[in-house]
């Protein structure tokens, strides 16, 4: 799957993920080209971070820009620092993997 072009996803399935995702709701697309490939996006859910979730429990969508301007003011940026940290210690797993798999 290529990058979604739509700026937006509008959820239709929380199956699995109730507390995360709110049916009917709105959610900024953080460009993730790895991800894409998968067939998954990269969101700012319910807890403020941004997640990957496959992109079947989404229709995407795309609003005029004085709507999408006040949909991003209102939603904020992820919650970075925390997502910045989890980043950190996911490259720390990798590279640690690397090294004993090198021995």
């Amino acid at each position: 799957m290529k990058q979604p072009t739509k700026q937006f996803a509008l959820c239709v399935d929380n199956v699995d993920y109730e507390v995360s995702l709110t049916l009917g709701k709105v959610y900024p697309i953080l460009p993730d080209a790895r991800a894409a490939k998968d067939d998954f996006i990269r969101i700012i859910d319910e807890s403020r971070e941004d997640y990957l979730y496959h992109k079947s429990h989404f229709v995407f969508v795309d609003f005029p820009d004085p709507v999408r301007k006040r949909i991003l003011a209102l939603t904020g940026p992820p919650n970075t620092s925390q997502t910045d940290e989890r980043r950190a210690k996911v490259a720390s797993r990798r590279q640690g993997s690397s090294r004993a798999a090198r021995g």
